[in-house]
Parts: structure tokens; C-alpha cells; sequence
């Protein structure tokens, strides 16, 4: 664990939030999940504004009212919910410089991530600092955050500051259209790719950053019982009662339920920004479609920073 100052504590944690990175990888034979930010692009974007890597260690919050006591002067990039400092609202596409004692709040029904200039530090594991809690890895101790904890992060000098263009700001929408592979399991199910295309999956309430549930019409297979295959972040398994669920980073690395679908990656940061509720359909699309959709969001946004 790199150590450093403390510059912020915690006032109010809000529902979930927790120190992440971009994850861990190259540890799923061993049955450690990925973890790491939901919404690498607004992680992304975040540390841009402060000067950071963009992989950098942030904190992710989801729901409620975070809220945090500044212990030294900083600059932070935030994106997200509507933030405010001191109870005055401020931009989220511009780096915010605070100074000590200030009051910096994240209130709002979004996922929102609040970058650090010079980083955060935590325990890291595996080669990450994201929290899991489950197995008690990164971040704090392994735990989400609470009320009096005290983030650090490492001495250095202040950045310049920046401004993202509105057009790159991740934008909640309540419906929307989520493009998925086919899954090696598909043809278990009773149904078309065309007629599952028709269907309007709500977001379960009961969604969380292991997987975000949907509710609907009970799907029917022609065989449901397999062995343990292996899942991932945006496979889409269909449970014993008929629903899917769509796993996220902190899902199990392997699973018993027919995989109907795997989320393109272009489109897992839209699809975890709904974690709060909403509504989804499927649109199906090729290995070719995906790679093409994820150059070009990849382009597009390094062009919209240069």
C-alpha cells in the first residue's frame, strides 16, 4: 500500500461507494472477479480533468447523498451527479479546485466518480486498489466507504485546469437499446433472436455491481441444468426463473445458468449507468459490429480531448 496525505474525509458515504481502479485481470482461474470502475469511461474522463492516468484510482458512488470535508487543498474532477461545494453547484465538465475545510457534495440517482489529482492511495492486491468486499480486497480495509474515513493520496503539485466538451459527458437515459453477442448457450432458449429483440426488460431494484437484474416476461428453455462454464462482465445468464441477469465486474467468475448473451464492451459503461433503474432492450449484433462500434467510440473520444 503506497502511503501519503490525507485529503479528504468522508462526511456521508452515500448508498455505495467505494475506492476502484481499472481492475484486476489475469486472476479469474484462481476465482477473483475483475472488480474495478463500472463506467471506465466517466473514470476515464474524471482523471482527465486533474491530470492523471487514466486508470488511475477513483471513488465510485452509487445513489444517495455522498458527501466529503476537503483536508487539503486539492483539485478534483468529478462526472456524474450534480455536484456542489460548499452549496453552490458546479460544473462537472471542469476541474474543481477546493481548498481546506470545504464541503464537497455528490448528490443525485447516477453512477458518479470523483477523481483526485495525484491519485488515490489503498491497499492494492493483485494488482489493483479496487474495493471488494466480499473478500475484503482494496480500497480501505476492503470495505465501502463510511462515515470518518479519511482517503490519501500523494504529495505534488496541482494541475492546470481543464474542461471536457459537453458532448463527451455520459448522459443518463431511462430506455435505451443495449447491443449484445449471441452467447454459446442461446440455442437453449424457447424463443428467436428477432422475438427477444421485441421484448422490454425493467431494471430490478435488487441490482447491484454483481449484476443488474431484469424483470419481464419469463423466458422458457429447452434445457436448463449445465455444469459451471465461465462468465464474465456482461454475460448475460438466464436464471431458474426465467429472467436475465446481466453480470458486472464484482459477478463470480463462473456460473451454472445458460449464458443467452455477452454485452458489447462499447456498450457496458451505458448499460452499469443504469444500475439505479430504467429500462433496457436487446439488439443483437456480430463479433465484426462490436470491434467497429468500439474503435469508433474509442476515436471519437480521443479526438473530442485533443
Amino acid at each position: 500500500m503506497k502511503t501519503g496525505m490525507e485529503i479528504l474525509e468522508i462526511i456521508q458515504p452515500g448508498v455505495y461507494s467505494s475506492v476502484q481502479d481499472a481492475g484486476r485481470f489475469g486472476q479469474r482461474g484462481y476465482a477473483i472477479p475483475q472488480s474495478g470502475c463500472l463506467d471506465s469511461g466517466a473514470q476515464y474522463l474524471a482523471n482527465h480533468l486533474v491530470g492523471n492516468s487514466s486508470d488511475e484510482a477513483v471513488v465510485e458512488t452509487i445513489g444517495g447523498r455522498f458527501e466529503c470535508r476537503i483536508l487539503e487543498a486539492v483539485s478534483l474532477g468529478i462526472v456524474g451527479s450534480a455536484a456542489k461545494v460548499n452549496g453552490t453547484a458546479r460544473l462537472l465538465n471542469e476541474t474543481i479546485f477546493v481548498q481546506e475545510n470545504d464541503v464537497i457534495q455528490i448528490e443525485g440517482s447516477e453512477l458518479s466518480y470523483l477523481a483526485i489529482s495525484r491519485g488515490i492511495t489503498g491497499q492494492s492486491h493483485f494488482g489493483s486498489v479496487s474495493t471488494y468486499p466480499l473478500a475484503k480486497l482494496g480500497g480501505l480495509n476492503g470495505n465501502l466507504l463510511k462515515k470518518g474515513d479519511r482517503i490519501s493520496t500523494m504529495a505534488g503539485a496541482m494541475p492546470e485546469r481543464k474542461q471536457l466538451p459537453e458532448q463527451v459527458l455520459p448522459k443518463l437515459q431511462k430506455a435505451q437499446v443495449i447491443r449484445i453477442l449471441k452467447g454459446p448457450e442461446f440455442e437453449r432458449l424457447a424463443i428467436e433472436s428477432s422475438d427477444l429483440e421485441e421484448r422490454n426488460w425493467k431494471i430490478s431494484p435488487q441490482s447491484n455491481r454483481m449484476g443488474i437484474r431484469l424483470a419481464g416476461d419469463v423466458l422458457k428453455t429447452k434445457q436448463a441444468e449445465m455444469t459451471p462454464v465461465p462468465t464474465f462482465p456482461g454475460t448475460v445468464q438466464l436464471t431458474n426463473e426465467g429472467l436475465p441477469i446481466v453480470l458486472l465486474n464484482d459477478a463470480q467468475t463462473t456460473g451454472g445458468y445458460p449464458r443467452m448473451g455477452q454485452v458489447i464492451r462499447a456498450d457496458r459503461p451505458r448499460l452499469a449507468r443504469m444500475i439505479l433503474g430504467g429500462s433496457i432492450k436487446f439488439k443483437f449484433v456480430d463479433i465484426f459490429e462490436a470491434r467497429y462500434i468500439l474503435k469508433q467510440k474509442e476515436a471519437f473520444l480521443k479526438h473530442a480531448l485533443e
